[in-house]
């Protein structure tokens, strides 16, 4: 074992190149084979650093420029769309996890070589003990003594700070994607029969000429308001239609649909007592006679909802009407109260109504012959009625298309089915009005809750009688809506990520650099270098058998352990102390 003089004389200093040249003229043949040049080494020492960073700058362009704004499908969406293969959310956190491992294992290898130079370096310095070799490889922990007061030790410890962080930095890029509601439109067209399959012209004849079969359209066409108008979506003033229930998907668009369309040009309650006409409309409407029927609490046959009349047992057809297009002034009564008092003040001054209000500015009472007074207002309303013909329409339900367009927007035509709807309106209101599935909401909201009602029951009566009676077989375009799950990628986090992987760049630039501060090549296999290192020295002096020892702490207590040169290109670890 070398004395204090000799480990002095073997402590670190920076070999200049001269004498590295002159000692190996004198011990060594040059070899032709041996690599002379740092850029001769390059696919072997820098082949980890080279490969990580380039690899990470292509993960940072992959989330950057493919994922940020992708649209990933549903889970219980079909894998191939348009003929393409879409990707779900766990798909995508699968490749970002699978790029994160080939990430650490080029981190892990590159650590490996730092931490296996950086070893090499402090026992050429000042020496290390055994359990200090280990803390160092395990823990990443550096012996202060090794480090304090020597450029190495400077050297070393930013060596190993660039590359710390390595491992720790993943799920700075893996939660860098959040995932926001978006939809696609599908690139292929599907088609939409315009007409209902089950209409039959047929069927007009009956409904024309007969009241009973009239009586089960009705219902029908209040079923159809219904449907359009259940209060699920806001009105804005846009048409809607029935369309068949194709299965589209909802916000899928629907191109040049004709739309049953009535536009509220101005609507007005006079104060004056309502025109005679008005009133004798409402009177007879109040006090009709209705025939007795044993089958019926309602003098209804139940039956009668479910049955088209007879017209399915002729084959008598005549023409559907004629286009029509109604503009004018058209009466809308209202009922107010039904249940008045005749002991009353004769609706002048109602205590309670559905609407709000106790006052309003032309109420009044048909002929009473029963128990109670019916209050009624009136208005007055302009309007148009008839079809539009909508460039762009949207699925609001299965089978409920809305006009991308208001009513104001679009130019409203004449067609078929305009005048009997209006003919029909009257009672479709009545019965829509009790059936208040829409919603409609009446309080302080008189004058709107006309004009929706008035709205809505022409569109399900011009509904009904379209698909009841005129077949339409013409296809209509259909783009589908499909709803995706739409990346949304960090850049901060993601350029951040990057920024602190460059870190290990560094650490391969600063190792290089720092090549003075150690006699020897860059080790670039450690656990190679490590054995083929002289330790008869080391061994042959020990105090106990280090052969066979199982882990550093069987070393414990003894000194440390430097790495001397022998001459160029020859080394060998010895204690010292």
């Amino acid at each position: 074992m070398p004395d204090s003089k000799d480990s002095a004389a073997h402590s670190y200093a920076p070999v200049s190149s001269s004498e590295k040249t002159g000692a190996d003229a004198q011990t060594i043949e040059p070899n032709p084979k041996e690599p002379a040049s740092v850029s001769s080494r390059l696919h072997t020492t820098y082949l980890f650093p080279i490969l990580h960073i380039l690899w990470c700058i292509l993960l940072v362009l992959c989330m950057v420029f493919l994922l940020d704004g992708y649209h990933a499908i549903l889970p219980d969406a079909a894998r191939y769309v348009d003929g393409q293969l879409r990707l779900r959310v766990s798909d995508v956190t699968t490749i970002i996890s699978v790029a994160l491992v080939v990430t650490r294992l080029l981190v892990g290898a590159w650590v490996g070589v730092i931490l296996w130079n950086i070893v090499f370096i402090l026992l050429e310095t000042s020496g290390l003990r055994l359990t200090e070799i280990t803390l160092t490889f395990t823990y990443k922990v550096l012996p202060w003594h090794a480090i304090r007061g020597n450029k190495s030790g400077l050297f070393v410890v930013a060596l190993l700070l660039l590359v710390i962080p390595q491992p720790l930095i993943g799920p700075l890029i893996s939660g860098a994607v959040d995932w926001d509601v978006g939809f696609q439109y599908s690139s292929d067209l599907a088609q939409a029969q315009a007409g209902c399959p089950g209409a039959s012209p047929l069927l007009w004849f009956w409904y024309y000429y007969s009241s009973e079969d009239r009586r089960s359209y009705v219902r029908r066409a209040a079923a159809y308001a219904s449907i359009a108008w259940d209060g699920t979506t806001i009105d804005k003033g846009h048409c809607r239609h029935i369309m068949n229930d194709d299965g589209f998907p909802v916000n899928s668009s629907i191109r040049d649909a004709t739309i049953p369309c009535l536009r509220i040009n101005s609507i007005a309650f006079p104060t004056e007592y309502p025109p005679d006409d008005v009133f004798q409309i409402v009177n007879h409407s109040v006090h009709a006679t209705i025939y007795e029927d044993d089958l019926t609490r309602v003098k209804d046959p139940p039956l009668s909802y479910g049955i088209d009349g007879n017209a399915s047992d002729n084959a008598f057809l005549m023409d559907v009407p004629s286009a029509y297009l109604h503009t004018g002034i058209f009466h809308a009564v209202v009922l107010i109260n039904g249940t008045v008092s005749l002991n009353g003040n004769n609706c002048t001054d109602l205590k309670e109504s559905i609407f709000g209000m106790k006052k309003f500015n032309n109420i009044f009472t048909p002929n009473e012959r029963g128990n109670y007074y019916r209050c009624f207002t009136y208005a007055v309303v302009n309007l148009t009625a008839g079809v539009v013909k909508s460039p762009e329409s949207t699925y609001i339900s299965s089978r409920v298309i809305q006009g991308d367009a208001t009513d104001s927007e679009l130019h409203i035509e004449a067609a078929p089915w305009v005048q009997e709807a209006m003919y029909l309106m009257p009672d479709v209101m009545s019965v829509f009005s009790m059936m208040n599935s829409s919603s409609l909401p009446t309080w302080n909201n008189l004058e709107d809750y006309v004009t929706r009602l008035i709205r809505y029951s022409y569109q399900g009566s011009w509904d009904m009688l379209s698909r009841s009676f005129e077949p339409d077989d013409n296809l209509l375009s259909v783009r589908r809506y499909e709803q995706r799950q739409v990346a949304q990628v960090s850049h901060p986090r993601v350029f951040g990520w990057l920024g602190v992987s460059l870190a290990l760049t560094l650490s391969w630039v600063l190792l290089v650099l720092g090549q003075k501060y150690s006699s020897r090549k860059i080790v670039e296999d450690g656990p190679v270098a490590a054995l083929v290192t002289n330790c008869s020295p080391l061994l042959d002096s020990a105090e106990k058998e280090l052969t066979n020892i199982s882990s550093a702490s069987e070393a414990k207590g003894e000194k440390k352990i430097k790495l001397l040169r022998e001459r160029v290109g020859r080394y060998s670890l010895n204690w010292t102390d």
